[in-house]
């Protein structure tokens, strides 16, 4: 990267690491900041001599996948164009002598040697084919160059190498190779104190279940918080117990919601541990147990349809909210919980344009509405709900053709701020799920949370004959109007 004489008086970057740490054999990947978006790019100097390097820009990005990190991120060659508050790396080869500058600032590195080979079991006879983000079941998000140490790991307990996507910029792949190396060398340091440990964290860091379909899906740790600990030369004679408590917070359990094609509520969810485990829920009189290594569903009484309850599971405590499992249409309108998205393996996926949804009867006529709130610069033309009414789907975008649908009359209008659909339907349908999709904004679904592993809408059982607007009990069936 050329520089100038003008470009290193007018640079104003700081350094956000001067301690980086440096494994020999593999890039360096040093955080940057700067508060100019005009500044030019920042001088690296060894020994006073100008240093080859490349500047890239961390993107962060909406969750994509299930595999999907906490902070999914896109790494690229940082433009002119860039925000400064997004991060910047600093790739480079780091010499093993000589002073290392950048800007006004000494870098003394925590060096690191190349990870030696460490295992419990012996090397294989004959030698593996690598891995790659393509073909590798319960691998990373194939888009993140900062998830890919996740593969490397996964190589190395296979006594195999990690291949990095053809396809990514050079930048991409130092700041893969850098973390990777990091993540490589704090393993080193734990296998050096207790082997057994390492390999533990290293199972968890890459664990893996099997969903409902048998396809392997990721069950992993997080490890963002621990890497820094385990690296921390204060923390260089007890990193194995650092690591052991790691292991011991850590819940391989992930639970979540829905409603089932029955109109039970379900509770679903992965087990990554090895062993069976029991979990207690409020309301339930006996503990329900979970198999070890897999993704489940387990059938729930009617009566948790709607109600927010306790989940005790071993050492962890988390409090859920189980969709209603019928609803009750009753005037003046039966309203859906919030439109919740189908949750990940980290967190939830987020989405900046909810809406609203409810079920009337008006003029003997049962109806639906929702309301979508937009933002000035969407699109609209990229905004649609899909309505799935027992066995018909409608897909209705915010402007566009209406469709036209035997036994629905669809009206619509648009404001600057929002768009309202209303679908009078000839007969009542008995279940009913609502999806809006927007690009950047991703499927959320109604009443509760899709299918995690798929797009599976869960569909909630509607009782039309609730619907009595003079106050007196209806005989009809769930289903039914008059």
């Amino acid at each position: 990267m050329p520089l100038t004489f003008a470009g290193l008086l007018l640079s104003a970057w700081t350094v956000l690491e001067a301690n980086p740490v440096v494994v020999r054999g593999a890039p360096t990947a040093l955080a940057v900041q700067t508060d100019d978006p005009a500044a030019p790019p920042p001088t690296v100097l060894v020994d006073g001599v100008p240093w080859p390097y490349r500047l890239a820009t961390v993107v962060p990005v909406g969750e994509t996948t299930w595999e999907s990190e906490l902070q999914p991120t896109r790494v690229r060659p940082t433009s002119p164009d860039d925000e400064v508050r997004l991060p910047r790396l600093l790739l480079l080869t780091v010499p093993e002598s000589g002073t290392l500058q950048v800007e006004d600032t000494i870098i003394e590195p925590l060096r690191f040697p190349k990870p030696a080979r460490w295992s419990r079991v012996p090397p294989p006879d004959v030698p593996r084919p690598p891995l790659d983000l393509a073909t590798s079941p319960g691998g990373p998000d194939p888009q993140d160059p900062l998830a890919w140490w996740r593969l490397a790991l996964m190589a190395d307990q296979a006594d195999t190498t990690a291949q990095l996507p053809s396809n990514w910029t050079p930048e991409a792949k130092q700041a893969a190779q850098a973390l990777a190396a990091r993540w490589r060398a704090a393993l080193a340091l734990v296998a050096g104190e207790d082997p057994g440990i390492a390999a533990s964290l290293r199972s968890a860091l890459t664990n893996a279940v099997r969903d409902t379909s048998g396809r392997v899906r990721a069950a992993w740790m997080d490890g963002s918080p621990l890497l820094p600990k385990l690296l921390a030369p204060t923390n260089a004679d007890q990193v194995s117990q650092i690591a052991l408590e790691a292991l011991d917070a850590w819940i391989p359990l992930g639970c979540w919601t829905t409603v089932g094609e029955d109109g039970l509520p379900r509770l679903a969810g992965w087990h990554g541990g090895w062993e069976n485990r029991l979990i207690e829920i409020d309301g339930l009189p006996e503990r329900l147990e979970i198999p070890r290594r897999c993704h489940f569903e387990l059938s729930l009484p009617v009566g948790l349809g709607g109600m927010q309850t306790t989940l005790r599971a071993g050492a962890g405590v988390r409090t859920v909210q189980f969709p209603n499992a019928v609803g009750q249409i009753t005037p003046p309108a039966f309203r859906f919980n919030p439109p919740r998205p189908a949750p990940r393996l980290f967190g939830v996926q987020s989405s900046g344009l909810p809406f609203a949804a409810e079920c009337r009867v008006h003029n003997e006529t049962p109806e639906i509405f929702v309301t979508c709130v937009t933002e000035p610069e969407s699109p609209l033309q990229q905004d649609a709900l899909w309505f799935q009414l027992d066995e018909q789907g409608i897909l209705v975008s915010a402007n566009g053709p209406l469709p036209n649908v035997e036994g629905v009359v669809i009206h619509r209008r648009v404001w600057h701020d929002r768009w309202h659909v209303r679908l009078e339907c000839q007969s009542p349908p008995s279940s009913l799920s609502i999806r809006r999709t927007h690009e950047g904004g991703g499927p959320i679904a109604v009443p509760g949370p899709a299918d995690a592993f798929g797009l599976n809408d869960p569909r909630l059982k509607l009782n039309w004959g609730a619907w009595n607007p003079d106050g007196v009990p209806s005989p009809n069936p769930a289903g039914s109007i008059q």
